[in-house]
Order: structure tokens, then C-alpha cells, then sequence
């Protein structure tokens, strides 16, 4: 099973919107460049991002184990029933 590089992962991209965009807004609200109203919609879009990402991520990971995990048990099996010949 290959690895995939952190920066590929959608946890680091979900971190990362996360963890920078939020004070982001509170910076542009600090200067004057969006209002409170206006940071408050762009939090809730992330956060309604969020939450149709992260199930399908979940998902899509949940797939890829449940289909490594079978292929090993295959092979596991295939394993056993040529050793018992």
C-alpha cells in the first residue's frame, strides 16, 4: 500500500482551511476590510464546506480500507487453502 504524501491527504487540507482561514477573517474584520456580519458568513460557508467534505472523505476512506482489507483476507485465504493441499 503506497503512502500519500501529507500535502495529497484531505485531513491536511481540511487542517489547513481550518487553521488559517478563520484568522484570516478576524484580520480583515480588524482592518476594516469585512464586517462582522460579513466574516460571520464566510465562517459559516466553511463550516457548511466542512460538513459535506468531511463525510465523504470519511467515506471514500472507509471504501479503500474495507477493500484493502478484503483483498488481504482473499489472499490470506488463498494462502491457507494452498498450504493444506
Amino acid at each position: 500500500m503506497e503512502v500519500t504524501p501529507g500535502i495529497k491527504t484531505t485531513e491536511f487540507w481540511l487542517t489547513a482551511l481550518t487553521t488559517l482561514v478563520l484568522p484570516v477573517l478576524a484580520l480583515l474584520v480588524g482592518y476594516g476590510l469585512l464586517s462582522q456580519e460579513q466574516a460571520d458568513l464566510w465562517q459559516q460557508l466553511l463550516v457548511a464546506l466542512i460538513a459535506v467534505i468531511v463525510p465523504v472523505s470519511v467515506a471514500i476512506v472507509n471504501k479503500s480500507y474495507n477493500e484493502s482489507r478484503t483483498a488481504l483476507k482473499i489472499e490470506n485465504m488463498t494462502l491457507e487453502s494452498g498450504a493444506s493441499e
